[in-house]
């Protein structure tokens, strides 16, 4: 039996402990001014706000902060974030948090680059055109949305609806460990399990490949072991 599969993952990946101080040194080639989207209380409580800031002033880079993102992020923040984006006239954005800052991010990227409101660009519209950069920062182990093409947002109906296409890809993803230790036993167990059901789902999907399969094994080897 032959074995057919195509593999896309266009993110540049950066994982190592203490990669967060290596912010500056990769994004610089992005630009002199980035928008940094966090949500209202991670980045601020355990001063990660003032280290991103800081590792982005070494190379010359100016940040502007959107610090607004809360669980299940709206239309309206979506698009709150991309005027002060088109305000500040930035050159790339820094998504720190989880899936719902990342996302965000993501929505807020399409509007600035492409105009009117995120709820224009929902599915079964696809992004393909090119967007600003987009450096993702995660802080969490489960959301997955650093390394894909999709956006989830609540619109008025109060329903979920996604954007997606190839141009929401973060161009860079930088993921640190330090950063995880600051996740309550809860949050960690929630996006561990996050993660795994992500697996299960690419292990029994009838589009599973060789790649994928390795990856569901090994997130079910690290949460059972």
């Amino acid at each position: 039996m032959s074995i057919n599969f195509t593999y896309d993952l266009p993110t540049r990946i950066v994982f190592s402990r203490g990669s967060l101080s290596r912010l500056g040194e990769l994004s610089r080639e992005f630009g002199k001014k980035a928008l940094v989207v966090t949500g209202r209380r991670f980045a601020k409580k355990y001063g990660f706000d003032v280290k991103i800031r800081e590792e982005l002033v070494k190379v010359g880079v100016e940040s502007v902060f959107f610090s607004e993102v809360e669980p299940n992020p709206t239309v309206q923040m979506a698009d709150r974030c991309a005027e002060l984006a088109r305000r500040e006239k930035v050159d790339f954005f820094v998504a720190f948090g989880g899936g719902s800052v990342i996302d965000t991010a993501k929505a807020a990227n399409t509007v600035y680059v492409l105009g009117g409101s995120s709820r224009d660009y929902v599915w079964p519209k696809s992004v393909d055109e090119k967007l600003l950069p987009l450096v993702a920062i995660p802080t969490t182990h489960g959301t997955g949305s650093e390394v894909t093409k999709y956006s989830v947002l609540v619109d008025e109906k109060q329903m979920k609806v996604v954007i997606s296409g190839r141009g929401l890809y973060p161009a860079l993803a930088i993921l640190d460990p330090e950063v995880l230790k600051y996740l309550s036993r809860d949050q960690s167990a929630s996006t561990g399990l996050d993660a795994l059901s992500h697996a299960v789902e690419a292990f029994f999907s009838n589009k599973s490949s060789p790649i994928s399969d390795v990856y569901a094994l090994e997130a079910a080897r690290i949460v059972f072991r």
